[in-house]
């Protein structure tokens, strides 16, 4: 009898080990996992990024991590790149742009470019890479729906984007996906559902689809 208990023991303390060992190891690979995602979304985000300021790099990264990652995979695929230069910002907004204005980014022909002076140049990617995805949807932000969202919501947003509704875009995008910030989001419901809506089925071929589609009538 004495020798039935221990023997109980004994296997209850065997497949607790066991069991121990084997969520241990799950855990293990599971983390693995995670590191080796999110280091080849690390590598493909870098891959764009030209700056020779690695801590402005950072931020601008850390602000990419936080929206989904097929925006970022579809810029890239779109041939999208971002340089980090204050200077580059002033001479395009100078040349192209109401000059009267103090840009922390801009995006033009293909290229988001972030002042590594930006107040927050968080906010300023997120808002470029809003430009960017709006750019690549054909202007979206143009529609005649949203058109009618950016009436009702724009007496919300600072006095430029009241004024311009691709900048209202834009800020509405980056106010989708900074944290803590839900006194904004709750300003603009009908626009964050919009943007969301639009933005939640980025693919290359299904635009490449569309396109054809368009211009085959």
């Amino acid at each position: 009898m004495q020798f039935i208990k221990s023997l109980i023991k004994f296997l209850i303390l065997f497949f607790s080990i066991f069991f121990l060992i084997e969520i241990f190891i799950y855990e293990v690979n599971i983390y693995e996992k995670r590191k080796i995602i999110e280091d080849n979304r690390y590598c493909k985000i870098n891959s764009i990024i030209k700056t020779n300021d690695d801590e402005a790099k950072y931020k601008v990264i850390k602000a990419i991590y936080k929206i989904p990652e097929k925006h970022i995979d579809f810029l890239i695929e779109k041939e999208w790149e971002i340089i980090i230069d204050k200077k580059q910002v002033e001479d395009i907004c100078n040349t192209y742009f109401d000059n009267n204005i103090e840009y922390s980014g801009v995006t033009y022909n293909k290229i988001m470019y972030i002042s590594e002076e930006a107040d927050c140049i968080e906010a300023t990617t997120l808002h470029e890479v809003g430009h960017a995805l709006d750019i690549e949807l054909n202007k979206i932000s143009k529609s005649e729906e949203f058109k009618k969202i950016f009436e009702k919501e724009k007496i919300n947003a600072r006095k430029y984007a009241q004024e311009n509704i691709r900048e209202f875009w834009a800020d509405i995008y980056a106010i989708c996906y900074e944290e803590y910030n839900n006194d904004k989001k709750n300003k603009f419901p009908l626009s964050i559902k919009y943007i969301k809506e639009k933005t939640s089925n980025l693919d290359v071929f299904f635009f490449i689809f569309i396109y054809f589609l368009k211009h085959s009538y």
